[in-house]
């Protein structure tokens, strides 16, 4: 395979075979990309940029209230001022109201099994089903394109876990990973990149890296330069195609030629907010036969806003919620293009028994930690924030001693920062690792961020959970706090001097219980619940989505021979 897209290779020069039935190419021009940790000079060219367009913003509304419209300059600020004091009390009200009434209703805690459902059986069931698939039978070996982006981790996560189950279980397909993102905010045609020499997915994971109010600042800012960049690229294109000359609309542009260039049998999405220009660059291409499917990885889209995710009526939808399903159902998505999963989509890894032999208090002793003490895990993701050091030290503040596991990500100067306190209790620091679920088995509560994984994970392996939830907590993100709070998942605080009190309460709670062994929290249940709504414990989706997508290419196989 060959080919160039914006100057770079397509393809190495030769595929990974991985084991099992699929060949996989990685994307060459990406490899030696730093999506994590952008140049402190790029970000502050960015800074600079934006401080220049809001001082052309503030001169222009300066220039009509001085020489057309008297008074006007008051109503964008009215607006913002207003926008922004109803945002705040509104946020701030659900969410304080909220957690003051579910630490007042408490946890119901059982003991706690390990291994709720296991790989090898789930492997199992997937592959006597992928032996009856049309490509299989026929010996036909479908093309996929995967696009997942760098935007804080979940997307890339989200298919490594799912292409690893494909692998595993004989999945007979061809997979490219693609990521469009990258390649569009390199182009050549892109005034940031040019400008700066950053993309919008490294700005958002330094915002990441800062304090919450940075982080949503920044998230706001890229996703509407995101929306915004978007939409000129499209009315550019349809001024080009009204005058018939080559202009504009050079997303789908870019769509067009790779996917002319690999003629793949399915497209997979990763990504939100990209689907429209994707699936215009299937028109242009000719090929709006070829299903797309979008794989969600969030909980659902923010209340009265379009849904990110679901943004055209031919694409397909694989929801990890049921409100994300009556979401596309709501959008015009036909209910035989959406599919709902039993939750997040997970890491293999978290669906098997640990190797090592030793007991819980031989593994606390291996890691130098104290077997008769509690232990807190403090994980804020892939791309960990620098208010990890913050958390830590309220957690030692608590009533009870604790043992601390800190798993920081990405973030390198977290991991040697962290190393260097003097703590007044055990502690383990650790690195960017993919030995997450052996580290939640070891402990008794974890304190994270409202992530859909992070928590879906804990929620999976009956981990309490201390949930920050405050008024800078992405949009994206306050569907997991309610979720982690509603069903009695565990507890929320909204900053370090109310996370020693939550400590402190849950400590309480399962020292009301006998002994120290592991407990986790039993789900509050509702009517008209199902998958992980009702019981995270549930949750397989992982294995589930590989054979939805297959039934999808069997179907576009069937259209294919009726067809001919």
């Amino acid at each position: 395979m060959s080919g160039k897209v914006n100057g770079e290779d397509v393809v190495g020069k030769s595929p990974t075979k991985e084991g099992g039935d699929i060949i996989y190419w990685k994307f060459g021009a990406s490899k030696n990309f730093d999506a994590y940790h952008p140049p402190s000079g790029a970000v502050q060219k960015v800074f600079v940029l934006v401080a220049l367009l809001l001082s052309m913003v503030v001169g222009f509304i300066y220039i009509i209230d001085q020489f057309l419209i008297r008074g006007f300059c008051i109503l964008p600020l009215a607006f913002a001022l207003y926008y922004f004091v109803f945002c705040t009390i509104h946020l701030w009200f659900q969410c304080n109201w909220t957690i003051w009434w579910t630490t007042r209703r408490g946890l119901t805690f059982e003991t706690r099994n390990i291994v709720v459902t296991s790989r090898e059986a789930q492997i199992g069931k997937l592959k006597s089903r992928l032996e009856q698939s049309k490509a299989k039978v026929s010996g036909y070996r479908p093309k996929i394109l995967c696009v997942a982006g760098y935007g804080g981790g979940g997307h890339e996560a989200t298919l490594n876990g799912v292409r690893a189950v494909m692998n595993e279980a004989g999945f007979w397909s061809e997979i490219v990973d693609i990521p469009v993102g990258f390649l569009l905010e390199t182009s050549k045609n892109n005034p940031l990149w040019n400008l700066t020499g950053v993309t919008g997915e490294q700005i958002y994971n330094w915002g990441l890296y800062r304090s919450p109010l940075i982080a949503y600042i920044i998230t706001w800012g890229t996703s509407v330069g995101q929306v915004i960049g978007l939409r000129i690229d499209g009315i550019c294109g349809l001024i080009g195609d009204l005058f018939s000359i080559d202009y504009g609309d050079e997303s789908a542009k870019l769509c067009e030629r790779i996917w002319k260039e690999h003629q793949p049998d399915m497209i997979c999405n990763f990504t939100s907010g990209t689907t429209e220009f994707m699936i215009r660059g299937l028109e242009r291409a000719g090929m709006t036969h070829i299903p797309f499917v979008t794989i969600v990885s969030d909980f659902e889209g923010r209340p009265n806003r379009k849904q990110p995710w679901i943004e055209d009526k031919r694409q397909y939808a694989v929801c990890g919620t049921s409100v994300c399903r009556q979401q596309a159902l709501s959008f015009g998505l036909p209910t035989n293009q959406v599919f709902q999963t039993s939750g997040m989509i997970l890491r293999p890894a978290f669906y098997e028994p640990e190797e090592d032999e030793l007991d819980l208090s031989g593994k606390l002793k291996k890691l130098g930690l104290d077997p008769e003490r509690r232990t807190c895990l403090i994980f804020w993701g892939g791309v960990a924030s620098n208010r990890v050091k913050e958390i830590g030290m309220a957690v030692t503040q608590a009533s009870e001693k604790l043992n601390i596991i800190f798993l920081c990500g990405r973030n390198q100067q977290l991991t040697q920062d962290l190393k260097k306190i003097e703590w007044p209790c055990k502690v383990h620091v650790e690195g960017f690792t993919p030995r997450v679920s052996y580290f939640m088995k070891l402990s008794d509560m974890i304190v994270c961020k409202p992530g859909p994984g992070v928590c879906s994970e804990a929620a999976l392996l009956g981990v309490p959970i201390l949930v920050e939830w405050s008024c800078f907590t992405l949009p994206q993100e306050v569907a997991v706090c309610k979720w982690v709070l509603l069903r009695g998942l565990g507890l929320g605080f909204t900053n370090a001097r109310q996370l020693v009190r939550q400590v402190d309460r849950l400590c309480g709670l399962l020292n009301e219980q006998e002994g120290k062994k592991l407990l986790r929290p039993m789900p509050v249940v509702e009517k008209g619940l199902s998958g992980v709504d009702l019981n995270p414990a549930d949750n397989v989706a992982v294995f589930e989505v590989p054979s939805i997508l297959q039934d999808v290419l069997d179907l576009y196989a069937m259209k294919k021979d009726v067809s001919k």
